[in-house]
């Protein structure tokens, strides 16, 4: 809107002014598609989700800790993370004796539904196998 009415005030004057109202209205729109892009990224966590930590940190922030090199927070702000993952660290530890990350993104529903389609496939292909070496067998 603002485009039509800056235009309409310049038409029939310099063709400058037009292609730097053109420019302009262009460069808007695009800054405005970039927030509604960021938006609807961090809405569905896209590129914003953090990696896990290697496992090399972990084993360092553990090895610290068991040293008695300080607290949990002072361990914290020594590596640069927070209490609570330090905290849930340990309490992974002690769980599954292991420190690697836990798996992301799969919900334990599609975790549930991959193995049943895996499953089924695998029923499918054995009876299709048995199928044809019947129909072989009997010739």
């Amino acid at each position: 809107m603002f485009y039509r009415k800056a235009v309409n005030k310049v038409r029939g004057g310099d063709k400058m002014q037009r292609l730097e109202l053109r420019l302009t209205a262009v460069l808007d729109w695009i800054s405005h598609s970039v927030v509604i892009l960021r938006r609807t990224q961090i809405a569905k966590n896209l590129p914003l989700i953090p990696a896990p930590l290697s496992v090399d940190l972990r084993q360092r922030i553990l090895e610290a800790y068991e040293a008695k090199e300080g607290s949990q927070e002072q361990l914290a702000k020594r590596f640069k993370v927070s209490l609570l993952f330090i905290r849930d660290l340990r309490r992974h530890q002690r769980k599954t004796g292991k420190i690697e990350p836990k798996p992301r993104g799969r919900s334990k529903l599609k975790q549930l539904l991959r193995s049943a389609k895996a499953r089924t496939r695998q029923a499918l292909d054995q009876a299709l196998t048995q199928i044809i070496n019947e129909c072989f067998s009997e010739d």
